[in-house]
């Protein structure tokens, strides 16, 4: 969702061993990682803001990009990465139904996912 491909095709990208999604998570830092070896910038929010470790308010923040990465807290199992859309819709894997991110019990971060303009070809100092 978050890059333009199928679910498979991004399993892929994030992991050399895919079948690994299937029992365990993988954390955020490789994800981001990931998306920006694939060409993707990552701006993140996090639940709580600097200086001084302040809960950021009004939290969960509102969409600030067309696609956002969030993780929440869905129950049970911990961290969870959903996708929210720019009108606030939160898609989840974890079920069919639309969901909005003051569903769950905590958000962690909200992070717009944008991809990068492929490098210019550029002469020095701007000379053609």
């Amino acid at each position: 969702m978050l890059i333009g491909c199928t679910y498979d095709e991004a399993a892929a990208k994030l992991c050399r061993d895919p079948t690994i999604l299937d029992t365990s998570g993988i954390g955020y830092h490789h994800v981001e990682s990931q998306l920006v070896e694939h060409g993707f910038a990552v701006a993140r929010k996090w639940r709580i803001a600097q200086p001084g470790n302040q809960h950021r308010e009004p939290w969960p923040c509102s969409p600030f990009s067309s696609v956002h990465w969030c993780q929440v807290d869905a129950g049970g199992r911990g961290a969870h990465a959903v996708v929210m859309l720019a009108d606030g819709t939160v898609l989840d894997p974890m079920t069919d139904e639309p969901k909005r991110l003051t569903d769950y019990k905590q958000v962690d971060f909200v992070a717009a996912v944008v991809p990068l303009a492929p490098p210019q070809s550029q002469t020095p100092h701007g000379d053609s």
